[in-house]
């Protein structure tokens, strides 16, 4: 690492800040700050995925005898994806953890459904759920 002299001289606020452009890297001394500050954001994402869950976007669409749920969950794949209901609540847990991503989410349905008969695809990070809407007696 050597100071670029072409760098006009800073005022004595400037001080003690340091600009990337006031020195030259050699190749070898780049690649290793690439390698430091990618492994320190590694470190972070893994931190965040233990500790802060994302909530997904997802969007719930009434129909008329079926509830369509669709939910995006970028960088996951079907097999880390975690189901739940509770009748009870009429609420969906849906989870989903891969090695950088965490998502978890409560969704509330407005009609009682058969979450037995639940139709399932997955496709590039979207999941979509279709319940049939329990008959009326």
């Amino acid at each position: 690492m050597t100071r670029n002299p072409n760098k006009k001289k800073k005022n004595s606020d400037d001080m003690f800040r340091i600009d990337v452009d006031d020195f030259e890297y050699s190749d070898r001394e780049m690649d290793v700050i690439i390698n430091i500050v990618n492994e320190d954001l590694n470190r972070f994402l893994k931190q965040k995925t233990k500790y802060y869950p994302e909530q997904p976007i997802h969007e719930l669409i009434e129909e008329r005898e079926t509830s369509r749920l669709i939910v995006e969950m970028p960088g996951i794949e079907y097999k880390d994806i975690i189901f739940s209901y509770d009748a009870n609540k009429q609420q969906l847990n849906v989870s989903a953890e891969s090695k950088y991503r965490f998502y978890h989410t409560f969704i509330y349905l407005k009609r009682d459904i058969v979450y037995a008969n639940r139709l399932i695809s997955f496709k590039n990070g979207i999941l979509e759920i279709i319940f049939p809407v329990k008959k009326q007696e």
